[in-house]
């Protein structure tokens, strides 16, 4: 279970949208992909991660006080703004999931303690809820050629929502 479900805490309150730092592509060997200058598209042919640099914070709390976020996830718009690919929280924590899914949700470079920063890499294209994780990815295969935007979205446990898009083209 989420151990935030169990308590009642008093004063606590968030209303602070959860940031997004970076949205990062790999490809299947984990190799980066790069994203360009900013107004430029990305060109992809095969399947990539999307890998997502967020953190939360609650109200109250410094600036460096860095949390996990509750739900990560995706979706693909085409230059017309309608729906390709579903939104969907890939990766969510309604219930904490198994030890064993640890390198599902977190990328290379992922770390906390009580000292120096904290940062977290998720894998927004993998999928972890509960006992269940998968490896996944976005494969352009499965769209015809032309212009995208993905949006990947963040949310905490009281709902407050970020998103940030990553404009792409598929090339066959």
């Amino acid at each position: 279970m989420n151990a935030l479900d169990a308590l009642i805490l008093p004063g606590i309150s968030d209303n602070i949208k959860p940031t997004i730092e970076k949205i990062s592509l790999f490809d299947e060997s984990w190799r980066e992909i790069e994203t360009g200058k900013t107004n430029s598209r990305i060109k992809l042919k095969d399947k990539i991660r999307v890998v997502v640099k967020a953190y939360d914070r609650m109200d109250g709390n410094a600036d460096r006080r860095r949390l996990g976020v509750y739900s990560i996830g995706y979706a693909v718009y085409d230059t017309g703004g309608n729906v390709v690919t579903d939104h969907r929280a890939s990766i969510n924590f309604k219930r904490m999931p198994d030890d064993r899914a640890v390198p599902f949700v977190y990328a290379v470079g992922s770390k906390s303690g009580a000292t120096g920063e904290t940062i977290f890499n998720y894998i927004a294209t993998n999928e972890t809820a509960a006992d269940s994780f998968k490896e996944g990815f976005l494969d352009p295969k499965d769209y015809p050629a032309g212009q995208y935007s993905l949006r990947v979205f963040v949310s905490d446990y009281f709902g407050n929502t970020a998103t940030k898009d990553i404009q792409f083209e598929v090339d066959k």
